[in-house]
């Protein structure tokens, strides 16, 4: 820098993997202002911690230092904050900018998007008299964060004020098909698909997706047949479709693609955890490990596929192999869901020294989690350890759905009817699931308290065949 050789002090500075503070405040000391503006663009989506935080107050500082600066400085401005977090700032400046430009709405939108504050992008959204393009664009990926009737509403409407004249490129359309699928809007999605002209690999993918996520995974299958040249985005929604809707027609099509596409560079971590997941909900256990151990690489996703279609296919035990084969693996230290894994798999074993070695294992701060504390519940539950069950129930800081549906089963199971309809009296209403009122009327049953259960079940507002069928059990007993 101080021999004036920026571009190559740059190099150095990029090709680093572990930037320091020292070595920010030597590209900083070497630039000029503008230029230090870029180099903290460049580097604030890379950081983490306490380097986005000093990154986000020098920027501060060296803004207030320039007089009079341009849009294209505010708005690089406004950009470096919301890549390092910093909302607030980045607000101040926008509102506090005479002439705002669609760059800066633009670039505050997705800010907001990126920190996940999509309720404000769309707030900012209508206070632009004439949005172009890539704001329409931004509006749909901010109601993709919030689906809802308002939501839908507010997109059809842009939909129809500006399909004819600005709606045309393939991320806007692929945006607008997004947020109609995450809305429930399938016809309408189909419609903008059907209705594009040149229809790119992003736009099936959409589809795909979102026919995933509305339960018609078959459409999303003969979707995929329509594609010529899939890439691995493409191959993993097919996988994933087929896994929902698991059948021997479904497991054919993911061994004639696995079979096509094995020795392309299609299948990386993401499309081969997804195949994996997809043999063994269609039941080819055999299939799913002869991938699983040829992989050379295997990451942690891929562990917990076959973890859980062990689980699915009723083989805990080969559950808990893999499990104490990832246990040391740095990964797992904070993923809490191999650990929900191994709970779920000693839960089905229901040996309480099995139980309690997994308990031992799970780092005290994923002990904290909900998912877990309720996982925990059901396997004590299920091992005959109704105290320790209890004991779990007490300590959560918060009591979902879930959690009294677990406690609840517990007891019933352990032939503690009684218990099991007090704590189903204590818990809000709000907090009564149709599984809770199966758990506790099931509970009734096993205990013989056929008074409870007939009051219990005429409480119930909406009866499902899963009621009525624990009911029948009831009457049965009597």
């Amino acid at each position: 820098m101080k021999c004036g050789d920026v571009k190559s002090a740059e190099a150095v500075f990029a090709e680093s993997r572990r930037k320091s503070i020292p070595m920010y405040g030597a590209m900083m000391k070497g630039m000029l202002p503008h230029q230090f503006i870029h180099m903290i663009l460049l580097n604030a989506a890379h950081s983490v911690g306490y380097i986005k935080n000093e990154m986000s107050e020098k920027t501060i500082d060296l803004f207030k230092q320039i007089n009079d600066p341009n849009d294209v400085t505010i708005t690089l401005v406004i950009q470096a904050l919301m890549s390092c977090n910093n909302v607030k700032d980045a607000e101040a400046i926008f509102y506090r900018s005479p002439q705002k430009t669609l760059e800066m709405y633009g670039t505050m939108m997705q800010g907001y998007i990126k920190n996940e504050i999509p309720e404000k992008a769309v707030s900012l959204f209508k206070q632009v008299i004439k949005p172009d393009e890539v704001l329409v664009t931004l509006l749909f990926k901010a109601c993709t964060q919030v689906p809802s009737e308002q939501s839908l509403n507010l997109v059809k409407n842009i939909w129809e004020q500006y399909s004819t004249k600005l709606v045309r490129s393939e991320t806007t359309l692929t945006s607008l098909i997004n947020v109609l699928m995450k809305c429930g809007d399938v016809n309408n999605s189909e419609t903008v698909f059907a209705e594009s002209r040149n229809k790119s690999l992003s736009m099936y993918g959409a589809m795909m997706k979102g026919y995933i996520e509305n339960e018609m995974s078959e459409k999303a299958i003969d979707l995929f047949k329509q594609v010529e040249d899939p890439h691995e985005i493409i191959l993993t929604l097919l996988f994933n479709a087929c896994a929902q809707l698991p059948s021997q027609q479904s497991l054919s099509l993911v061994k004639a693609v696995w079979k096509k596409y094995q020795n392309t560079s299609l299948l990386h971590d993401h499309a081969l955890t997804a195949l994996i997941d997809a043999f063994m909900k269609c039941g080819d256990v055999k299939g799913a490990e002869a991938i699983f151990d040829k992989l050379p690489h295997k990451v942690l996703p891929m562990y917990g596929a076959m973890m859980k279609g062990y689980l699915l296919n009723k083989t805990p035990n080969k559950t808990l192999d893999l499990y104490h084969q990832t246990k040391n693996m740095k990964e797992t230290q904070s993923n809490f869901v191999i650990y929900l894994l191994a709970i779920n798999a000693s839960a089905q074993i229901a040996m309480a020294s099995q139980c309690q070695a997994i308990v031992d294992d799970i780092p005290q701060h994923l002990l904290l989690n909900i998912q877990i504390c309720n996982s925990l519940i059901d396997m004590w539950g299920k091992a005959g350890c109704v105290q320790k069950a209890e004991e779990v129930f007490a300590n959560l800081s918060s009591i979902d759905q879930v959690g009294y549906a677990s406690m609840i089963h517990a007891y019933g199971i352990n032939g503690m009817g009684v218990k099991a309809v007090e704590l189903f009296y204590q818990a809000p209403r709000s907090l009564l699931a149709d599984s809770t009122y199966v758990c506790v009327l099931n509970a009734c049953s096993h205990a013989g308290l056929v008074d409870q259960a007939r009051s219990i079940f005429t409480s119930i507002e909406s009866k499902t065949e899963k009621h009525y069928a624990a009911m029948v059990i009831v009457k049965w007993i009597v």
